[in-house]
C-alpha cells in the first residue's frame, strides 16, 4: 500500500487537523486521545468531509486534489469504512446487509467471496437474522464483512472495540488479525488503547490535536512516546518481547530473555508464539527484601532486580528496575521513604498474573 497524505488541512472546532505523511505498511494504527482529529482524517479518506486543502492518493490513484478541483465520491473510492456506530441498515437483514453495497470488479482480491468472508468471521448462522437481534460482537463482525464484501483497496475502521468487555475484545481482534494476515487488506485502525494498537499494527501514528508528533514501530512508539501528552491515556509502562515456552491449565509461562514470567492470559497462546509482554507500572509490588508476608503472597510472578533510577512521576514515584528486562513500577512517596529506596538496591517485583498481558506480535 502507498497513501500519500499531502497539504492536509480542515478546519475543526478548537484546531486545525494539519496532515502531511505517506502510509506504506499495510497494518497502520492512528493514534491518539479523543478529540485529536482521528475520525476526521477518517473521514477525509472515505470522502465524507470536504477539506481545505489536500492532496490525497492511493496506490497512484488520487483521490482529493484541491489544487486541481478532483474530488472522488466516497462510493467510488472503493475504501471500505467502519465507522463507530457500525451505521448497519436496521431494516435490512444480516444478508441484505452484506449484500448492500457489495461489488464485483475484475481483478478483485480473490480471497474475499462472499462464502469465505460469512465462514471466516463465524456469521453463517446470522444470515437470516435482523440486526436488531444481534449482540454488540456480532453487529462488528457482520459490519466487518459488509466493509470486506465491498471490494476495497483501503478499510478504515474507527474504534471498532469501542464499548466492549475484556473477553469479547480478544475475539474480535482475532478477526481483525485474520482481515489482516489472512485477506492481506490493508488497513488503518484508529484507537486510543495500547494493546489493541499492539496487536494490530505494524506501524504506529500518532496524533495529537490535529497534528502527527510521532510514527514507527509499535514496541519503539510506545516504549519511547515522544509527547507528554500520551500519559493521560492508559499507560503501560513496559512493552517487552517474549516467546511463549509452556501453557498449563490457563497459566501461561513465557521467556523475557533469561526471565520467566506468568500470565493468566486468555485465550493462551500457542507455545513457541512470539508476543509482547504488557504490564502496567502500577500493577508492580515492590519489596526490599523476602519475608513472611511475601511467602504467603498471590502474586504469581516475583522477580528479582537492580533499581537503575527513580523519579518523580505526578503524584506517584516512579522505580525504573533492571529485571533483566527494563520494567517500571509507580509507588507512592510514602511507600518510597518507608521502603528507603535507592539506586542500585536489591528488591523484589511481584506482579499477579492477570495483570501480565500478552499481545500476539505482528509479522514484519
Amino acid at each position: 500500500m502507498n497513501l500519500r497524505l499531502k497539504h492536509i488541512s480542515l478546519p475543526l472546532a478548537s484546531f486545525a487537523l494539519e496532515v502531511d505523511t505517506e502510509v506504506r505498511e499495510p497494518a497502520t494504527v492512528l493514534f491518539g486521545p479523543s478529540g485529536a482529529g482521528k475520525t476526521s482524517l477518517l473521514e477525509l479518506l472515505a470522502g465524507l468531509r470536504q477539506p481545505a486543502s489536500a492532496l490525497i492518493q492511493l496506490d497512484g490513484h488520487t483521490l482529493t486534489d484541491t489544487s486541481k478541483g478532483v474530488f472522488v465520491p466516497s462510493r467510488q473510492r472503493r475504501i471500505g469504512y467502519v465507522p463507530q456506530d457500525l451505521a448497519l441498515f436496521p431494516h435490512l437483514s444480516v444478508r441484505g446487509n452484506l449484500l448492500y453495497g457489495r461489488h464485483h470488479r475484475q481483478g478483485d482480491n480473490p480471497l474475499v467471496t462472499f462464502e469465505r468472508v460469512t465462514d471466516a468471521l463465524e456469521i453463517k448462522p446470522l444470515l437470516r437474522r435482523g440486526v436488531r437481534d444481534l449482540s454488540g460482537g456480532e453487529k462488528r463482525r457482520v459490519a466487518l464483512a459488509r466493509a470486506l464484501l465491498a471490494s476495497p483497496r483501503l478499510l478504515l475502521l474507527d474504534e471498532p472495540l469501542s464499548n466492549l468487555d475484556s473477553k469479547l475484545k480478544s475475539k474480535v481482534l482475532s478477526y481483525l488479525a485474520l482481515i489482516r494476515d489472512e485477506f492481506r487488506l490493508p488497513m488503518i485502525y484508529v484507537t486510543h488503547d495500547h494493546f489493541e494498537a499492539m496487536a494490530l499494527a505494524r506501524h504506529v501514528i500518532v496524533l495529537l490535536r490535529g497534528r502527527i508528533v510521532q510514527t514507527g514501530p509499535p514496541l519503539e512508539v510506545f516504549n519511547r512516546p515522544a509527547a507528554a501528552a500520551l500519559s493521560a491515556l492508559e499507560e503501560v509502562e513496559t512493552v517487552q518481547p517474549a516467546r511463549v515456552i509452556a501453557v498449563t491449565g490457563n497459566l501461561t509461562t513465557v521467556a523475557v530473555g533469561q526471565t520467566r514470567l506468568i500470565s493468566a492470559a486468555e485465550p493462551a497462546p500457542a507455545i513457541g508464539s512470539e508476543v509482547f509482554v504488557c504490564v502496567r507500572a502500577e500493577d508492580v509490588v515492590l519489596a526490599k527484601s523476602p519475608n513472611p508476608v511475601l511467602r504467603e503472597s498471590s502474586a504469581r510472578n516475583r522477580v528479582s532486580g537492580v533499581i537503575r533510577g527513580i523519579t518523580p512521576h505526578g503524584p506517584m514515584m516512579r522505580i525504573d528496575l533492571d529485571c533483566g528486562f527494563p520494567l517500571a513500577a509507580l509507588l507512592t512517596k510514602q511507600a518510597c521513604e518507608e521502603l528507603a529506596l535507592a539506586a542500585d538496591d536489591a528488591v523484589l517485583a511481584l506482579i499477579k498474573a492477570p495483570h501480565v498481558r500478552l499481545i500476539p506480535r505482528s509479522g514484519t
